[in-house]
């Protein structure tokens, strides 16, 4: 009896110890409160893709990767009193951090107004420097003129991810040379602990064909029409609001109700009142933007024998636009010609003209006029003056005769009766090792030139991006040399481009 008594308190505290040593070993879970944020990137360039980019909150598993519009939406974030960083990037593009004072649901910015990322930091061995220098410019040279299948295509040098590797993507990586990541601008988002809001009960509202009302206790107003509105002006800053509406789903009807600013009612922002479980609702219409003084209006169309109830409207501020330069927009009229120094590049007199239509061949040697302002970039590849096109048309007045050069932009060539004439030519200066070696130009024309002359002057010329250079001298057609190759051209002067 008495072992059997021992046995029972040696198998009790058996089972007793290991529940109380290993109390503290259970598996932490997480119950923060969560939250999300939203917002959107951008890369400057209409033509270049903007989906594919990373987005994280260090410090948190939190990420999201933008979509074809640039945006992302960050979900299952712990709130937070302190201050993180928000991580984008992408392989060849810049990292850009930017610090968000607290952690709570909000948008950080808007499609108007999205982050920009900087083109041109290709990862060697998977890791970028943090900075867009000539190694880039290497980079993107090694894969030149590649396509997508190719065995020296790399993808982080497409920049603008169409699948092929050319000038496009040497001008996203100029326009922010030399650039590292604490170049960005630094904007320091802070959402607000409590979000300036506006919340107005509908008893206090401009009330048509509704009346004061109190339903279970909660005061409110219904409707005594066929059809009544509730309305009120937004007394704060103009900016991008949330709305939201609460509002009583009887199950004596199905009504229509829709919201209004300033008496224009945007599509998806009606809704039907079909729950029919007698309970109170919101509904909330993100990112309106909102003038001082807008008349937010809730109108309801009865149905039944419900009544419509609305208990408030409430506006809650997400962000406040800022002004930005507004541009000198002029006009331009010229025969729309193709500069075939990049094989892209569409001009009217001395300017690059952005492309304004899917096929712009059609319109190369009309004589147009666009509407639009100059592009200031910190380096421009390419010829004359960048040109943003707002608007186009074909003029009434009477068309110039196009010159040959408008049309085709060919490289000017003596007659063998005359004396040679000096001619510029603008292309990339390359070496070419056939018959011992000699310096070629590959010209705008496409055409390809066997540069005559002194080796070192030619020489000294290199050193531009892609080698781009402005030659002057005039060709030998009849000039026989041991190379063979392309149109002999005896040089005079020779410098490398600058990019302005």
């Amino acid at each position: 009896m008495k072992k059997t008594f021992l046995f029972c308190i040696f198998v009790f505290l058996a089972s007793y110890v290991p529940l109380n040593s290993f109390a503290d070993e259970f598996i932490p879970v997480d119950i923060s409160e969560k939250c999300a944020i939203e917002g959107y990137v951008t890369v400057g360039d209409e033509k270049a893709a903007i989906s594919g980019f990373k987005v994280e909150i260090l410090g948190t598993k939190a990420t999201d990767i933008t979509d074809q519009d640039g945006k992302f939406h960050i979900t299952n974030i712990p709130k937070s009193d302190s201050v993180h960083t928000l991580r984008i990037s992408k392989p060849g593009f810049l990292t850009r951090d930017i610090n968000v004072d607290y952690l709570d649901n909000g948008l950080i910015n808007s499609q108007s107004k999205p982050f920009e990322i900087w083109a041109g930091d290709i990862p060697k061995d998977g890791i970028a420097d943090g900075v867009i220098n000539f190694s880039d410019v290497v980079s993107v040279a090694t894969a030149f003129n590649s396509v997508f299948g190719d065995s020296i295509y790399t993808e982080s040098c497409d920049l603008n991810m169409d699948k092929s590797i050319n000038i496009s993507d040497i001008i996203l990586l100029a326009k922010h040379f030399n650039a590292t990541k604490d170049d960005y601008e630094k904007p320091y988002i802070m959402l607000p602990k409590v979000h300036p809001s506006g919340k107005v009960e509908a008893e206090n509202m401009s009330l048509n064909y509704y009346t004061p009302d109190n339903y279970l206790g909660t005061d409110c107003v219904k409707i005594i029409a066929d059809i009544g509105t509730c309305s009120y002006k937004l007394a704060e800053t103009t900016g991008f609001y949330d709305i939201s509406i609460r509002y009583l789903d009887e199950d004596s009807g199905q009504s229509q109700m829709g919201l209004y600013i300033d008496g224009s009612r945007e599509d998806g922002h009606a809704w039907k009142l079909d729950a029919d479980d007698n309970t109170w609702k919101t509904i909330t219409f993100k990112n309106i933007l909102l003038k001082k003084g807008a008349k937010i209006s809730v109108q309801a169309n009865k149905n039944g024998l419900e009544d419509n109830r609305i208990e408030y409207i409430e506006t809650v501020l997400r962000e406040v636009p800022t002004s930005t330069p507004t541009p000198v927009i002029m006009i331009l009229k010229g025969i729309l010609y193709k500069s075939n120094l990049d094989g892209s590049s569409y001009m009217i007199n001395n300017y690059s003209i952005s492309k304004f239509l899917p096929n712009m061949d059609s319109l190369v040697g009309k004589y147009i006029e666009v509407k639009g302002y100059t592009e200031n970039y910190e380096i421009y590849i390419g010829n004359g003056e960048p040109f943003k096109v707002i608007s186009y048309k074909i003029p009434s007045d009477p068309i110039p005769t196009p010159t040959s050069s408008q049309i085709t932009s060919p490289t000017p060539m003596p007659t063998p009766t005359q004396s040679p004439g000096s001619v510029t030519l603008k292309g990339r200066l390359a070496w070419n090792d056939l018959e011992g070696g000699f310096w070629q130009l590959i010209a705008e024309d496409g055409k390809n030139y066997c540069l005559l002359g002194d080796r070192k002057l030619i020489g000294d010329a290199l050193g531009s991006i892609l080698n781009l250079v402005e030659v002057t001298g005039y060709p030998k057609p009849d000039a026989v040399t041991i190379y063979m190759y392309g149109i002999p051209f005896e040089v005079i002067s020779i410098k490398p481009i600058k990019f302005n």
